[in-house]
């Protein structure tokens, strides 16, 4: 294997149109679009862009942004890489020619991060439909269902919010998703790490429809050790049986 096709393996193209150098590179949106980096060199510097591909592809994935503001998260997150969202909807950096590889590994690590916040954005979204199916089974279950009750204070004195109570049980969903898992594991380490709370009943229902099954086992047991938890399949069942 030699070094050209090395670089081909590694799902890395480039072509040249006029005088900017198209890169075509492995890393991906989490909706599945490619990451590209369009080079055009101006004077002593290099302007790195995408043409505003991922912008596009985050819209064609049913995330809305339509006004300068509803950008400002991806902003935000790209000013940490020194990377700009322009008014075009354009991703872009500049650099000095002789500092290349910097500013191409800047601009990679900024949209890489923006891949990432497409990626928390698809688990919120889940999230809200999920809560809307849970509620339905729940009701199934028992009408007596109380719909964001009182935040429970935890350690840190965080108040955390959960989406349910129904018999004395504080109920939470999530979607298989290790962001989402994560993010329900820190607020149940410190809703139970304060000693008023260690009485309180909590379950966790973990939407498995769409998942592998060995991944939702896996991420299951990773909360499972904090409250209970229950598959959306599971509980849909036992409550269908029930009626």
């Amino acid at each position: 294997m030699n070094c050209a096709n090395l670089i081909d393996s590694l799902g890395y193209r480039c072509a040249t149109v006029g005088n900017v150098t198209v890169v075509s590179t492995p890393y991906r949106m989490a909706c599945g679009s490619g990451i590209p980096a369009y080079l055009e060199p101006i004077g002593e510097q290099i302007h790195i862009t995408d043409e505003g591909e991922i912008l596009f592809a985050i819209m064609a994935s049913g995330i809305k942004l339509r006004t300068l503001r509803s950008t400002q998260g991806i902003r935000n997150i790209l000013k940490k890489y020194d990377v700009n969202l322009n008014e075009a909807g354009v991703i872009e950096t500049i650099c000095p020619v002789d500092a290349l590889t910097e500013g191409y590994q800047r601009f990679i690590a900024g949209c890489l991060a923006v891949a990432e916040w497409q990626r928390d954005s698809f688990a919120r979204g889940d999230e809200a439909r999920l809560e809307d199916d849970v509620k339905a089974i729940l009701r199934l279950r028992d009408e007596r269902l109380e719909e964001h009750p009182e935040p429970v204070t935890g350690l840190s004195g965080k108040r955390h919010h959960f989406a349910f109570s129904q018999g004395g049980v504080l109920i939470d969903c999530v979607s298989v998703h290790q962001t989402a898992i994560a993010h329900e594991a820190r607020k149940l380490l410190d809703v139970r790490n304060r000693a008023s709370n260690h009485d309180l009943d909590i379950e966790i229902v973990i939407d498995d429809r769409r998942a592998d099954p060995k991944a939702a086992r896996e991420e299951a047991s990773v909360l499972s050790s904090l409250a209970p938890t229950v598959m959306f399949t599971k509980l849909a069942k036992n409550v269908s049986r029930a009626h």
